[in-house]
């Protein structure tokens, strides 16, 4: 009797191992999954960001582009400003040389 009940307790360990098991690999697969998709949701996110610095490039330049033809901007003034997108575009070039 006793050696039915332990033979017993050991099936059943044993099906809860195999249930164990085939859950673990089931969540590292869904692990594996979202990892993919966090890359995917990274890259779009990257590419949205590069959209939008240069929508914000596009509308400083039509900015400046409108106000050179509306005369708001003196000689100084548009020094200062290309001297600012120099300094930028080297840091871009900077960091892209990296």
């Amino acid at each position: 009797m006793k050696n039915k009940q332990i033979h017993n307790d050991l099936h059943a360990l044993e099906r809860k191992v195999r249930l164990i098991l085939a859950e673990h690999q089931q969540l590292k697969q869904e692990v594996q999954n979202l990892r993919a998709e966090n890359q995917q949701l990274q890259q779009a996110l990257q590419a949205k960001d590069e959209q939008i610095s240069d929508f914000k490039n596009q509308l400083n330049i039509s900015s400046i582009a409108g106000n050179l033809k509306d005369g708001v901007l003196d000689t100084s003034g548009l020094k200062v400003l290309i001297d600012e997108y120099i300094s930028e575009i080297d840091k871009c070039v900077t960091h892209l040389s990296k």
